[in-house]
């Protein structure tokens, strides 16, 4: 029953996250392999890159000799206080770097036999303990029964951690994708509209293609206007009343009824009938002879 109990705790915990100073103050942690250790194993590492604010910082910390003790988590990583059952379980070594201000760290620890539970890597040296040297910070684990409930927890950490990633990364392209949803509208409305330039275009330009050359220049026109005048004199003079017609039209003497002179009196037949009469000689006219009766 103690199994079960513990990795509902540990798989709490684990979502919950390690809140420490690092995240705060923007420094490293040691750099562990991993989070969750059974009892017994031992964990080192070498040459981890450490800087300081100055130089006098810097040589302060070198000159003093860093234990690692195994504490429960507080609830402050600022305020550590090491009680006198705190296991030590490991050494931290500082040489100086090739840059000022900076030193090279190893450290090396083995998991002691405690109970299952959280704990903190805390950095000690003879003057007390501290959260952080230079910006190297205190580090958590968790200490379990055996390797596989280690093995098991950090998979699950794992699949979480990538899982958290993903979620993250979802929210992202969604985001995206609204704004991608957006340009493609816009992008779809400028294409309708220069669609429908170009088959305006198209038209205009099937139009010129169509129409005859001679139509786009002024002189056929000019001709056209000049022939128009023309036909329109023509027909002007042609419905004009002749002058030499006139003295054959006589006005009648009588006047109407109401006072007013009628109009002139025109019969169209009497005119070349009576010229007729005044140009044609009859005087040389005879009547022919009968027949004579040969009986």
């Amino acid at each position: 029953m103690r199994r079960p109990i513990t990795l509902i705790s540990l798989a709490i915990a684990m979502l919950l996250g390690l809140a420490g100073p690092a995240e705060a103050g923007g420094g490293n942690m040691l750099a562990l392999d991993r989070i969750y250790y059974p009892v017994g194993t031992s964990e080192s590492e070498a040459q981890q890159a450490v800087v300081f604010r100055t130089v006098k910082a810097a040589e302060r910390a070198m000159g003093q000799e860093w234990s690692i003790y195994l504490i429960a988590e507080p609830r402050d990583w600022d305020d550590i206080r090491l009680k006198p059952d705190d296991p030590r379980i490991g050494t931290l070594a500082l040489q100086p770097g090739s840059v000022e201000g900076t030193a090279l760290a190893s450290f090396a620890f083995t998991v002691p036999q405690v109970a299952e539970g959280r704990y903190i890597l805390a950095l000690c040296a003879t003057t007390g303990c501290k959260p952080s040297v230079g910006d190297l910070y205190t580090s958590g684990i968790h200490v379990v029964e055996s390797e596989a409930q280690a093995e098991i927890l950090q998979r699950l950490d794992n699949t979480e951690s990538r899982q958290w990633n993903l979620r993250h990364r979802l929210r992202e392209t969604r985001r995206h994708e609204a704004d991608l949803r957006r340009d493609i509208e816009s992008n779809q409305d400028q294409i309708r509209n220069l669609t429908a330039d170009r088959d305006a275009l198209r038209t205009r330009l099937r139009a010129l293609e169509d129409e005859p050359a001679w139509s786009s220049s002024p002189v056929p026109w000019g001709i056209a206007l000049v022939l128009l005048a023309i036909v329109v004199v023509a027909v002007t003079r042609y419905l004009r009343p002749s002058a030499r017609w006139e003295h054959y039209f006589e006005p009648d003497e009588d006047t109407e009824p109401g006072g007013e002179e009628p109009g002139p009196s025109i019969t169209p037949l009497s005119v070349p009938i009576a010229r007729a009469s005044e140009v044609y000689d009859d005087s040389m006219w005879q009547r022919p002879k009968e027949p004579v009766d040969s009986n």
